[in-house]
């Protein structure tokens, strides 16, 4: 898939594979921090090292321009955070008097 590089100083090639690695590698360690529970704390998940593996390894490989890397390192570091677990979590950073745009709801599929 292509994205316009809105934000970005050229266009890069995110591939749905690396969605797939990105998803699979949260997964397991999401999985990991909740042991044999169903569900797990905020708290409890590597945050630092999701944070990391996107930002290296997973998507930052692809990326040539320091900007172009401050940009991947602002999204992610403002999504993959405790927070994000709260109801009234957002996806963007709301303009004075608007309104975010909300998360989906983590408890219902399809």
């Amino acid at each position: 898939a292509r994205y316009t590089p809105v934000g970005w100083t050229k266009r890069y090639e995110f591939s749905d594979a690396g969605q797939a690695c990105a998803v699979t590698a949260i997964d397991a360690w999401v999985d990991a921090a909740a042991g044999q529970g169903n569900n797990v704390s905020p708290e409890k998940i590597p945050w630092e090292a999701i944070r990391t593996l996107l930002k290296q390894s997973i998507y930052g490989g692809r990326i040539d321009s320091e900007f172009d890397f401050q940009v991947l390192e602002s999204i992610v570091d403002s999504l993959f955070v405790p927070e994000s677990f709260a109801v009234s979590f957002t996806l963007n950073v709301p303009p004075p008097g608007g309104e975010g745009l909300p998360c989906p709801d983590g408890r219902k599929y399809g």
